[in-house]
């Protein structure tokens, strides 16, 4: 049986729900989320933008390391594809980055790339 841990230290993947509206067509995305913020990021927050709460840590119990990336399953709906991310690093020390969309973005793979200068990309 594959293990992709075994084979592939540096990759995870995880399967997360940030859906809420479920009137509106659900979208599922591969998402792959690296790290080049020069920490390592122990949890990991989305949310619509137009919402004032994170959601769920989309990390879980992994912690991605600075340079590794992780692969997750990012299911939002067709009208919510606007979002907002948060980072926290060791000591709790929180970075937002905001509006990133997914319009445009290719639901069999897109990217989110959280760098070291404070931005992020999402395509």
């Amino acid at each position: 049986e594959f293990d992709p841990e075994e084979s592939s230290p540096n990759i995870h993947t995880i399967t997360t729900s940030a859906v809420q509206n479920t009137d509106n067509q659900v979208m599922k995305f591969n998402l792959t989320i690296v790290n080049h913020t020069g920490i390592d990021i122990y949890e990991l927050y989305a949310s619509e933008t137009d919402t004032d709460d994170w959601e769920e840590d989309v990390l879980e119990d992994n912690i991605l390391c600075n340079g590794d990336s992780i692969n997750i399953t990012f299911t939002i709906t067709e009208n919510d594809l606007e979002w907002d991310f948060a980072i926290k690093d060791i000591n709790g020390k929180q970075y937002e980055y905001y509006d990133l969309s997914f319009e445009g973005c290719n639901i069999n793979g897109a990217t989110l790339v959280l760098d070291s200068d404070g931005n992020a990309t999402l395509n």
